[in-house]
């Protein structure tokens, strides 16, 4: 389609290469002097070219010129294409076919859908991504491709690692917990400066137990669409009940985490939902 609108287009640029632009009245004169040879007519915007029986002297813009081939332009009409009959030996009218100013008006629309589609596609990683703004994004280990990290690999930490291990004895022996009444930990926050372990020692947990292992860092909940974020956090959640017992966990919090109501945008802003919806899915994870 775009060759074909081109061939048009460089037509149409050059439909009049060659030839003297006179007005309505100078070609009239031309037509009843039998100085014209021949015309084409362009029915749908009334442009006229023509070729003169030989050189011509004319009047253009106050100058005397000596022509052979002109251009102009003027209603076509009835009459004007009988007399040009009558008077011109070859007389051309053309009817562009409907098709060429159906493209001619769509296509400019089309291109500009395809372009937006094609940034779209683009940002968001491909087609099967745009149904999957809302899924969550991280990365699980099962039975299938289990950790094989434990607390062996990791130095140092013992008083982490004794806090640990008592959530990695929550997650294997759950009951012996519930019938004395104790509250299984919804959560542990393992805080300090970057390459001390956090993440080493969340996947030895996962190791130790021997449960599902889904981990997600908290900027891939960010998206350019607004509640993007906190359908990730639903979706994380639910992939974790399913696998119930598992762990999630969330590596550098801090970039969404904040004191909830600082937000510029108030309640929606997409940090705060999202930090929202984590605090929700925490408090209402009961028994999984």
């Amino acid at each position: 389609m775009l060759i074909i609108l081109g061939i048009f287009v460089f037509n149409q640029f050059n439909a009049g290469a060659g030839s003297s632009e006179v007005n309505l009245t100078t070609f009239q004169q031309l037509v009843a002097d039998g100085r014209v040879a021949e015309v084409t007519i362009e029915r749908s915007n009334g442009d006229i070219e023509g070729t003169l029986t030989g050189p011509t002297q004319v009047t253009i813009d106050g100058e005397a010129r000596t022509i052979e081939r002109f251009t102009t332009t003027a209603i076509i009409t009835d009459s004007l294409l009988q007399e040009l009959q009558e008077q011109v030996p070859d007389v051309t009218v053309r009817n562009p076919a409907q098709w060429v100013g159906f493209l001619i008006s769509v296509l400019p629309i089309v291109v500009l859908i395809a372009f937006f589609w094609f940034v779209f596609m683009r940002a968001q990683g491909g087609p099967n991504q745009v149904m999957q703004f809302g899924q969550s994004k991280a990365k699980t280990y099962g039975r299938e491709n289990k950790v094989k990290t434990d607390f062996d690999d990791v130095a140092g930490h013992k008083e982490a690692k004794q806090e640990l291990l008592e959530v990695v004895d929550f997650l294997k022996n759950p009951q012996k917990y519930l019938r004395i009444g104790a509250e299984i930990p919804k959560g542990m926050l393992l805080v300090g400066p970057p390459g001390t372990g956090k993440t080493l020692l969340a996947r030895a947990v996962a190791g130790e137990a021997g449960v599902p292992f889904l981990t997600v860092s908290a900027s891939e909940f960010m998206e350019m669409f607004v509640g993007v974020g906190a359908s990730r956090v639903r979706n994380l959640f639910e992939e974790a009940r399913k696998a119930s017992p598992a762990i999630i966990f969330i590596d550098e919090l801090d970039s969404i985490g904040r004191r909830r109501g600082a937000g510029i945008g108030g309640g929606h802003d997409e940090r705060e939902q999202t930090l929202n919806q984590i605090l929700s899915e925490m408090d209402g994870f009961e028994k999984d």
